[in-house]
Protein backbone atom coordinates (compact mmCIF):
# COMPACT_ATOMS: atom_id res chain seq x y z
CA UNK A 1 0.00 0.00 0.00
CA UNK A 2 2.66 2.60 0.96
CA UNK A 3 4.62 1.87 -2.40
CA UNK A 4 1.90 2.09 -4.51
CA UNK A 5 1.26 5.90 -2.94
CA UNK A 6 4.52 6.62 -3.53
CA UNK A 7 4.78 6.23 -6.81
CA UNK A 8 1.42 7.45 -7.34
CA UNK A 9 2.41 11.12 -5.79
CA UNK A 10 5.55 10.53 -7.41
CA UNK A 11 4.85 9.84 -10.92
CA UNK A 12 1.83 12.68 -10.34
CA UNK A 13 4.43 15.00 -9.05
CA UNK A 14 6.52 14.78 -11.96
CA UNK A 15 3.92 14.53 -14.25
CA UNK A 16 3.01 17.94 -13.54
CA UNK A 17 5.49 19.39 -11.61
CA UNK A 18 5.10 20.41 -8.93
CA UNK A 19 7.10 19.26 -5.71
CA UNK A 20 9.42 17.86 -8.52
CA UNK A 21 12.54 17.28 -5.83
CA UNK A 22 9.65 15.38 -3.53
CA UNK A 23 8.73 13.07 -6.25
CA UNK A 24 11.80 12.29 -6.93
CA UNK A 25 12.41 11.35 -4.10
CA UNK A 26 9.53 9.07 -3.52
CA UNK A 27 10.12 7.31 -6.78
CA UNK A 28 13.96 7.06 -5.73
CA UNK A 29 13.11 5.40 -2.87
CA UNK A 30 11.03 3.08 -4.44
CA UNK A 31 13.53 1.80 -6.92
CA UNK A 32 16.30 1.73 -4.31
CA UNK A 33 14.46 -0.19 -1.92
CA UNK A 34 12.90 -2.31 -4.93
CA UNK A 35 16.79 -2.76 -6.46
CA UNK A 36 17.84 -3.81 -2.71
CA UNK A 37 15.18 -6.25 -1.51
CA UNK A 38 13.59 -7.42 -4.06
CA UNK A 39 15.66 -8.33 -7.33
CA UNK A 40 19.05 -10.60 -5.05
CA UNK A 41 20.00 -12.70 -8.28
CA UNK A 42 22.83 -13.76 -6.00
CA UNK A 43 21.15 -15.75 -3.91
CA UNK A 44 19.07 -17.53 -6.76
CA UNK A 45 20.37 -20.89 -7.83
CA UNK A 46 18.25 -22.02 -10.30
CA UNK A 47 19.92 -20.20 -13.57
CA UNK A 48 16.75 -18.87 -15.55
CA UNK A 49 15.29 -17.04 -12.31
CA UNK A 50 18.74 -15.58 -11.69
CA UNK A 51 18.82 -14.36 -15.18
CA UNK A 52 15.58 -12.90 -14.79
CA UNK A 53 15.90 -10.99 -11.48
CA UNK A 54 19.80 -10.18 -12.96
CA UNK A 55 17.87 -8.23 -15.62
CA UNK A 56 15.23 -6.52 -13.79
CA UNK A 57 18.12 -6.01 -10.88
CA UNK A 58 19.88 -3.26 -13.62
CA UNK A 59 16.51 -2.24 -15.27
CA UNK A 60 15.50 -0.76 -12.02
CA UNK A 61 19.20 0.87 -11.46
CA UNK A 62 18.80 2.08 -15.10
CA UNK A 63 15.29 3.76 -13.80
CA UNK A 64 16.94 5.07 -11.03
CA UNK A 65 19.88 6.83 -12.87
CA UNK A 66 16.95 8.24 -15.10
CA UNK A 67 14.61 9.79 -12.17
CA UNK A 68 18.05 11.36 -10.83
CA UNK A 69 18.91 13.11 -13.92
CA UNK A 70 15.61 14.75 -14.07
CA UNK A 71 16.86 16.92 -11.06
CA UNK A 72 19.39 18.49 -13.70
CA UNK A 73 16.07 20.46 -14.94
CA UNK A 74 15.51 23.93 -14.06
CA UNK A 75 12.37 24.52 -12.20
CA UNK A 76 9.61 25.26 -12.79
CA UNK A 77 9.21 22.61 -15.43
CA UNK A 78 7.79 24.27 -18.81
CA UNK A 79 3.99 23.56 -18.45
CA UNK A 80 4.08 22.92 -14.88
CA UNK A 81 1.48 24.09 -12.38
CA UNK A 82 4.11 26.02 -10.86
CA UNK A 83 3.81 24.90 -7.06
Amino acid sequence: MVTGIMLFFGGLGILLGVYVQIAILLISLFLLGTVIKIHRYWEIADPMARMNDHINFYKNLGLLGAVLMLLAIPVPWVMSLGI
